[in-house]
């Protein structure tokens, strides 16, 4: 992918806000979003394919609310996603 379509894709990366659903527990959430998670979502949101290990997560995701992870594009291009994860 040249460097013109991966500023593109961080451009529609950093315009939106990535839902992710999980079952709520007593106290956040049951289990947690994970990258394999978030990578799912914005296939199915944004039709955009990033691999999981991409996504950098410093830990697991465990409470509702939105959440800001770096994922990394290529070419030293990085995209902050935005990352709501949404008690059902």
């Amino acid at each position: 992918m040249n460097w013109l379509d991966l500023k593109l894709k961080k451009k529609t990366l950093e315009a939106a806000t990535i839902k992710v659903e999980k079952p709520l527990a007593p106290v956040g959430i049951k289990g947690s979003v994970g990258n394999a998670d978030i990578s799912k979502g914005i296939e199915e949101q944004l039709n955009i394919d990033l691999d999981k290990k991409h996504i950098n997560l410093k830990k697991a995701l465990k409470s509702t609310g939105i959440h800001e992870v770096d994922a990394k594009l290529g070419h030293g291009i990085h995209a902050m996603l935005k990352v709501e994860v949404v008690g059902v």
